[in-house]
């Protein structure tokens, strides 16, 4: 028989005045928050028992996280070096963060996706050409920031009023012959 037969006629049935706490038979504290009886002297030890030392320093912890990496080193080791990992190599990283499988579950999980293709090799450019495509990438790109900021000339008949500090910058570089760098 189930042990959910006749709950609901047992959860509607009060306990009787000679029936003291639950029907599993532990006693039922009135007041939850407050102990009941007598303490454990158990509890009392642990208690008293300082452990002022950081768990990183303590050496049990040390011992577990050493003996927890040595056995994930050696997981991830066994997976890259089998057979069934060339070539799928994204999904064996994937199926490692799944803590639950073993080297060998992951090995023959590993057999059932798809090699993915090699990839096409890049184009190589020598030198000479890679510096080329830098500066024309970079031209291109203070073209479009000069065309996005506009009319930057400040001189006599311009739009745009100079600050007091480009007046004093204008004003030094006059003066010394040298032009101040501007930041960003």
């Amino acid at each position: 028989m189930s042990r959910f037969a006749n709950l609901s006629a047992r959860l509607a049935r009060k306990p009787a005045a000679s029936e003291p706490g639950d029907p599993n038979g532990d006693p039922v504290n009135p007041n939850p928050d407050e102990p009941s009886g007598e303490p454990d002297p158990e509890d009392e030890e642990d208690q008293d028992m300082p452990n002022d030392t950081p768990l990183e320093q303590r050496e049990d912890y040390q011992a577990g996280h050493a003996a927890g990496a040595a056995a994930a080193a050696a997981r991830m080791s066994a997976v890259f070096a089998h057979a069934n990992t060339t070539g799928r190599e994204a999904h064996a990283v994937r199926l490692l963060g799944r803590a639950n499988l073993s080297a060998d579950d992951i090995t023959e999980e590993l057999a059932h996706f798809a090699v993915a293709a090699p990839a096409a090799p890049a184009a190589t450019l020598t030198e000479s050409q890679q510096r080329e495509a830098a500066e024309a990438g970079g031209r291109a790109e203070m073209q479009e920031a000069m065309a996005a900021a506009g009319n930057a000339d400040l001189g006599a008949g311009s739009d745009v009023q100079a600050t007091a500090a480009q007046r004093i910058l204008a004003a030094q570089g006059k003066a010394t012959g040298r032009t101040a760098a501007k930041k960003d």
